[in-house]
């Protein structure tokens, strides 16, 4: 990660940086909570914020309502 983006990569494992204020990462259905992509994150950003599935499993409808809360708190 950079303070202005992130480096991604596609299927075929061709990299690149992508310039971007915020990230936002969604990663699967299941509750997969990676404590070092956490940590990597609060070392660069002031703000975490941990949410849908990430935070606890459970059906789509909760997670868009928790992630339109959260923003509208931010």
């Amino acid at each position: 990660m950079y303070n202005d983006g992130v480096d991604i990569a596609d299927s075929l494992g061709r990299r690149t940086k992508l310039n971007a204020g915020t990230v936002i990462l969604s990663v699967g259905r299941r509750s997969r909570i990676d404590k070092d992509l956490i940590e990597s994150s609060k070392s660069i950003a002031k703000e975490v914020y941990i949410i849908g599935d990430a935070k606890q499993p459970r059906r789509i409808i909760d997670a868009i309502k928790e992630g339109f809360w959260t923003a509208i708190n931010i």
